[in-house]
């Protein structure tokens, strides 16, 4: 309604009033609509996600496969954000707060491969499938000049090695 009525600072501070409450519904209402809102403008996207990291690990009270489901999707969502600000290392230290099984190896290994941090790379395939693997090696292979190899290790990646 405040937005409707022009106020877009007043409603955005509601919103995050809302959001640092207590009522775990009211503020996944509002950190919803807050990011929806930065989505938009990609203005203080880092710190809202950020937030949601803190507050999704302690605050709420839902079942723990939802809990960490949910703090999974925010920590990546986060990352992505500081890896389009060019937050690399910061990035990839983020996705360490997790128990290694918990990690998002997938773009974990993305940032070690465009980082060429070899030995963090080798360490973090064995959290991916044996395709997975397999087209990682191949790039990295692709990435050290041996063509060769890339295209067997692509072969052997399936159907994503392929394309």
């Amino acid at each position: 309604m405040l937005e409707q009525l022009g106020d877009v600072f007043l409603a955005t501070r509601l919103l995050q009033r809302l959001f640092l409450g207590t009522d775990p519904l009211l503020s996944q209402k509002a950190y919803d609509k807050l990011l929806k809102n930065k989505e938009k403008t990609k203005s203080a996207l880092l710190p809202l996600l950020a937030t949601a990291v803190l507050r999704s690990e302690t605050e709420f009270s839902e079942t723990e496969f939802f809990q960490k489901t949910r703090f999974l999707n925010i920590l990546i969502q986060l990352i992505h954000v500081l890896i389009e600000k060019g937050y690399q290392n910061e990035a990839f230290m983020l996705g360490l707060i997790r128990p290694p099984t918990q990690r998002p190896h997938a773009l974990m290994i993305e940032l070690a491969y465009h980082s060429s941090w070899w030995q963090t790379f080798t360490a973090l395939l064995w959290f991916l499938s044996d395709e997975k693997q397999q087209l990682w090696l191949g790039f990295k292979a692709q990435d050290k000049g041996n063509y060769a190899a890339a295209i067997n290790f692509w072969r052997d990646a399936g159907a994503e090695g392929l394309t």
